[in-house]
């Protein structure tokens, strides 16, 4: 039995990281943003990664601009890698109080529970963000490229009062 658990737990150990869905195979900060690089060249902003055996764990407050671009600083050659999503996990945005996006910007994950006022959405979203639990947002303005509102998305917002749509919003 005692070997069955060791091999077990060397079999969970080897298994590789997957940050918030994702596989990061490099991870850096830049103005006290933390990205990864998917397969792809492509950052995420994230919160967490893997450092041997301990998650190491980021959060964010106060104003965030993230740029539509960024050089990985362990590159001898650095590129502009685009900067094409958050993947951050629930609460990690918590203290946030201004968030600027770039227009590279396709995906948003975990950014709810903010305290963020005003959220102008990049024009490469479909869908509207989990925004539940931001207590401060006052002002959403959506692009026209969002088609989906998903349920509960706006839930305990009660601070809400104006939403500008985009044209194919349905």
């Amino acid at each position: 039995m005692k070997k069955v658990a060791v091999l077990l737990c060397v079999m969970i150990c080897a298994l590789p990281l997957h940050v918030q869905g994702n596989d990061y195979h490099s991870t850096f900060v830049s103005n006290q943003i933390l990205y990864g690089l998917d397969e792809n060249g492509e950052a995420w902003v994230i919160s967490h990664y893997l450092n041997g055996h301990e998650i190491v764990h980021h959060s964010y407050s106060g104003a965030v601009v993230i740029p539509d671009s960024v050089v990985d600083p362990s590159e001898f050659y650095g590129n502009n890698r685009p900067v094409v999503g958050i993947d951050v996990s629930k609460y990690d945005f918590e203290g946030v109080t201004d968030l600027t996006l770039p227009n590279t910007i396709r995906e948003i994950e975990g950014i709810e529970g903010c305290a963020i006022e005003t959220i102008d959405l990049p024009p490469l979203l479909s869908a509207v963000p989990n925004l539940s639990g931001c207590p401060n947002l006052k002002e959403l303005i959506l692009p026209p490229t969002i088609t989906k509102v998903g349920e509960g998305c706006l839930n305990n917002c009660p601070s809400l009062t104006h939403v500008h749509l985009g044209a194919k919003v349905c």
